[in-house]
């Protein structure tokens, strides 16, 4: 059973923050998508809490490194009502049993949660190659976010980039 385990500035999952292959993220997933900004993110969170969607059910897909998820998460007066995640069995090519995620578990695949993936890219202390960020054009959702491998002093990391797409979002009122 793999574990997910949340802290305030982000996730670590499988005992790596954000770890990912790049070469898993080919250019095309991420090019007609725009670059991140701190102002766009603004904009985008001003427009959700603006619609005050409380009650909502999420499917964001994660892929990094040879680990791809599956995160169904159902928000109900704002607070997690139910949420879970499902592995990609590589070998037998289809998705492992479900799997139940505590709230904290499963916050960062809420839209709120979303949002300050978006906004730690942008402004922590990890520099990453690139960040892109597509938004929901009615709604204002992130949509789906790429970003690159992280920075160091002797060049990017290999293995940490990370991709994130809301495969599906259903407001239940």
């Amino acid at each position: 059973m793999k574990k997910v385990i949340v802290f305030a500035g982000g996730l670590i999952i499988g005992g790596v923050l954000f770890a990912a292959i790049s070469s898993r993220l080919r250019p095309q997933e991420y090019e007609n998508v725009p670059a991140a900004n701190i102002y766009s993110l603004i904009e985008a969170e001003s427009r959700w809490y603006g619609l005050a969607i409380y009650d909502y059910q999420v499917q964001v897909e994660i892929s990094f490194g040879d680990e791809r998820r599956m995160h169904r998460i159902q928000v109900s007066e704002n607070s997690i009502a139910a949420a879970e995640v499902q592995y990609w069995d590589f070998l037998v090519e289809g998705w492992a049993p479900s799997e139940t995620l505590s709230p904290a578990e499963a916050y960062y695949f809420t839209i709120p949660g979303l949002f300050e993936t978006i906004r730690q890219a942008l402004l922590g202390e990890v520099q990453r190659e690139y960040a892109h960020c597509g938004y929901d054009p009615e709604i204002a959702y992130p949509t789906s976010i790429y970003l690159g491998r992280i920075l160091q002093e002797d060049g990017a990391a290999d293995g940490t980039a990370l991709s994130i797409r809301v495969i599906e979002f259903v407001p239940l009122r």
